[in-house]
C-alpha cells in the first residue's frame, strides 16, 4: 500500500505517518505473535484508509474498545494516521459510564475486535493512504478520568500537544539531567485506565523504533508472565507502580530478571526511600530509576532521577510557578499550588454539557502575564527554574492504586442511592496497613440502607477501583467549626474488625469448596500478603487486605 506522507512536523498524525515507516525489525511482540515495522506500517495505513472511507478524519472521535493485542495497537495508530482522535476505554467499563463517554465525546465509531476485522476485510490493500492532514488544534486523544461533577471527565489533547510528547521521548530523559538511557524494548503491561500507557509505553517504543512487548489483560499482573518477557529481552524499559514492585520483589525469578531491565519508570505513586532501599538490598539492579511527574492534563513533563540527586526537574520549555488561593504568583521558595505552562497541556474538557465543560476548563487554567498556565492541585515549592519539591494535594483528587480518583464523584453517585442522605468518601487504612476506599454515610431512615442495592447502583456507574471497600453508617457526619465535613475526624476513626469489606459479590466469605486452581491462588496470595490463608476465600477482595 502506497502512502502519501506530508503535513506539518508537529502534529501527532504527521509524526506517526513519518516515523512508523522509517524503522525495520520487530515492532510489537506478544507471547503468541509478533509484527514487523514494515507490516505494522502497512496495516495501520490500511486501517486508516478504512476509516477515511467511512468519512472519518480530523475532528472525529473514535472509541477504542478492544482487548490488548497487536490489532488494538494497529487500530490506535491507524486512527492517528487518519487524523482522528482515539478514545481508549477499559475493557470492563460499566455500560452506563460507557454510554456517557460515547455521548460526551460524540464518537462516530466504536472499534471493537469485530469492527476491526470488518473494517480491515472491507479495505483494499492496494489503496493509497492520502489523509486529510489535521491542524495543530484538532483533537488527537481524549482520555476519560474521574470527574468531581459525578460524570467521567474527558481530557482532550490536541495534535500539537500529543505530538510534543511523542518527540520528547526518549530525548527528554537526557535533556532533564537524568543522563542517556539506552534501551531496545519497552514493556507495555499497564491497563487502559492508566494515562501513562498512552503517553509513555506505546509512543516511546513505536515512535522511536523500539520493540513493544505487549502483555495481555491476563498477563499484565502476572509475575511469571512479566518475568518470561524480561528473560527474553535485553535492555528493556518497564513502567511500574511502586506498590506492584513491592509485591514483585517477593519473587526470586523477578529479582534475577531485573538484570535485563535498563530503566524502571515509576508513576502515579511516590517511590518511598524504604522501597528504594529494599530494591537495592534484594537485587543487583544497576539500571536507571526514574519517577514521572504529571497528571492527565499535563503529563510526562517532570522527571525525578533516583540514581542522581533525586530532585524533580522539568523538560525544557516548561514554565512553573506557585500561586496562592487567590491566584497570585508567589516567589521562589514559597509553598503554594503548582501552576504549569507546557506545550503538552490539555486543550479542553468534555463533560457532556458545553457550559459545564467550559466552566471546568476555566477553573483549571489561570492566565499569568497573558499566558495560560494549568493549575495542578499539587502543593509544592519552586526551588529554581524547572526544579520543585512536592507537598501533597490541596483538593479531593487522590491517587488510589495508581488510578486518579475524584472522591466527590464517588459521593455524588452514592448520594443518588435510595436510603442515603449524605456521604463522604476517603482513603483509609485497613488492618494490614493497606490503602482502602471507605464510604461514610448518613441514612435517610432508621433502618440500615440496602447495601446490595447500593453496591449494584455504584457498580453500574463507576469502574471497580472506585467502589468503596467499606461502607460505614454514622448517625451524622462530623463537622468542624466552619460547618464543613471534618475529614481528619473521619480518618481517625478505626475500621473495626466487625466492618466487613465489599468482596465484589456482596459476601465477606465463601463457604463452598475451592477448586484446585482457586486453592493455589489462595495460598500464593496469602504468601505474598503475609497473612493466614484461612482468612482468604475465593470471594476475598485482595485490595481490602
Amino acid at each position: 500500500m502506497e502512502t502519501v506522507r506530508n503535513g506539518a512536523d508537529t502534529t501527532a498524525q504527521s509524526i506517526v505517518l513519518r516515523k512508523t515507516g522509517a524503522f525495520s525489525g520487530v515492532a510489537i511482540a506478544t507471547s503468541e505473535a509478533s509484527i514487523t515495522y514494515h507490516a505494522f506500517d502497512r496495516k495501520t495505513d490500511r486501517f486508516a484508509v478504512g476509516l477515511m472511507e467511512r468519512g472519518i478524519g480530523p475532528g472525529s472521535a473514535v472509541i477504542l474498545h478492544m482487548k490488548r493485542s497487536i490489532e488494538m495497537v494497529v487500530a490506535m495508530f491507524g486512527i492517528l494516521k487518519s487524523g482522528a482522535a482515539f478514545v481508549p476505554i477499559v475493557w470492563d467499563f460499566p455500560l452506563k459510564r460507557f454510554n456517557e463517554v460515547k455521548r460526551s465525546s460524540e464518537a462516530v465509531l466504536v472499534v471493537t475486535d469485530e469492527v476491526y476485522r470488518e473494517l480491515m476485510d472491507g479495505t483494499d490493500e492496494a489503496a493509497v493512504l492520502s489523509p486529510i492532514m489535521a491542524q495543530e488544534q484538532d483533537p488527537a486523544v481524549i482520555l476519560y478520568t474521574s470527574g468531581s461533577t459525578g460524570v467521567p471527565k474527558g481530557v482532550v489533547q490536541s495534535q500539537a500537544s500529543l505530538g510534543s510528547l511523542f518527540l520528547q521521548y526518549p530525548y527528554g530523559l537526557s535533556e532533564t539531567g537524568i543522563g542517556g538511557i539506552e534501551f531496545e524494548a519497552v514493556m507495555a503491561r499497564l491497563n487502559h485506565g492508566y494515562v501513562v500507557a498512552y503517553h509513555f509505553e506505546y509512543p516511546i517504543a513505536l515512535v522511536n523504533g523500539k520493540r513493544l512487548l505487549l502483555l495481555s489483560e491476563e498477563e499484565q499482573n502476572s509475575i511469571a508472565d512479566t518475568c518470561l518477557f524480561l528473560e527474553k529481552t535485553k535492555a528493556c524499559s518497564v513502567a511500574i507502580l511502586p506498590s506492584q514492585l513491592n509485591m514483585f520483589l517477593e519473587e526470586e525469578r523477578f529479582v534475577r530478571a531485573l538484570q535485563n531491565v535498563s530503566c524502571l519508570c515509576f508513576f502515579a505513586e511516590p517511590l518511598s526511600d524504604a522501597l528504594k532501599n529494599r530494591l537495592f538490598a534484594l537485587t543487583e539492579y544497576t539500571g536507571a530509576i526514574i519517577s514521572v511527574y504529571g497528571q492527565t492534563e499535563v503529563f510526562g513533563i517532570g522527571w525525578q532521577d533516583f540514581r542522581g540527586d533525586g530532585k524533580m526537574r522539568f523538560s525544557p520549555g516548561t514554565n512553573i510557578c506557585t500561586i496562592d488561593a487567590d491566584g497570585n504568583v508567589l516567589k521562589k521558595g514559597d509553598k503554594g499550588e503548582l501552576a504549569i505552562r507546557t506545550q503538552s497541556a490539555f486543550t479542553a474538557y468534555l463533560l457532556g454539557d458545553v457550559e459545564r465543560s467550559k466552566e471546568a476548563y476555566d477553573q483549571k487554567n489561570i492566565w499569568i502575564d497573558g499566558k495560560r498556565y494549568v493549575r495542578t492541585g499539587d502543593l509544592g515549592v519552586v526551588i529554581v527554574d524547572r526544579e520543585i519539591r512536592l507537598y501533597g494535594r490541596n483538593d479531593r483528587m487522590v491517587k488510589y492504586h495508581g488510578q486518579r480518583v475524584e472522591l466527590s464523584e464517588i459521593e455524588k453517585v452514592m448520594n443518588d442511592c435510595a436510603g442515603i442522605r449524605n456521604s463522604c468518601a476517603l482513603v483509609g487504612k485497613s488492618s494490614t496497613g493497606n490503602d482502602v476506599l471507605v464510604a461514610y454515610y448518613e441514612g435517610e431512615h432508621d433502618e440500615d440502607a440496602d447495601m446490595s442495592a447500593i453496591r449494584t447502583h455504584m457498580a453500574e456507574r463507576l469502574p471497580a477501583f472506585m467502589i468503596p471497600l467499606y461502607f460505614i453508617r454514622l448517625a451524622a457526619l462530623p463537622h468542624n467549626t466552619n460547618g464543613k465535613v471534618d475529614y481528619t475526624a473521619l480518618k481517625n476513626m478505626p475500621l473495626s474488625c466487625e466492618t466487613e469489606p465489599f468482596t465484589g459479590n456482596g459476601k465477606a466469605s465463601d463457604d463452598r469448596s475451592l477448586s484446585e486452581k482457586e486453592l493455589l491462588i489462595v495460598r500464593v496470595s496469602a504468601k505474598l500478603l503475609k497473612i493466614d490463608e484461612k482468612k482468604l476465600s475465593a470471594a476475598s477482595n485482595l485490595m481490602a487486605l
